[in-house]
């Protein structure tokens, strides 16, 4: 039988030594916070979809994501940060799945 845990948290709460556990038991740990940074990496559908909705100035000369820039505009509206949301969430909610299949 097998199932699926999330942890969840502030900052600094402790979920990084959970998983950390639940890891030297045999489980299998999908980070959401890096699948957050794959699905923006250069040349993803992401990394194109911010791209096109919030323009070239928010990409750096070597590609990545300005993300500094990017937090700066949606924490400060949001509406942007709804904008934001909208590209981000469908693509991390189906990596997390393509990978808990795995």
């Amino acid at each position: 039988m097998s199932f699926v845990l999330g942890l969840t948290g502030g900052i600094a709460a402790g979920k990084t030594t959970a998983a950390k556990i639940f890891q030297e038991f045999g489980a299998v740990v999908i980070d959401a916070d890096q699948v957050a940074r794959q699905i923006v990496a250069p040349q993803t559908t992401g990394w194109r979809q911010i791209k096109a909705q919030f323009g070239e100035t928010f990409i750096l000369p070597n590609q990545q994501l300005d993300r500094k820039k990017l937090g700066q505009l949606v924490f400060a509206d949001r509406r942007q940060l709804a904008k934001l949301d909208q590209i981000t969430g469908p693509l991390i909610k189906k990596e997390i799945h393509q990978q808990l299949q795995h």
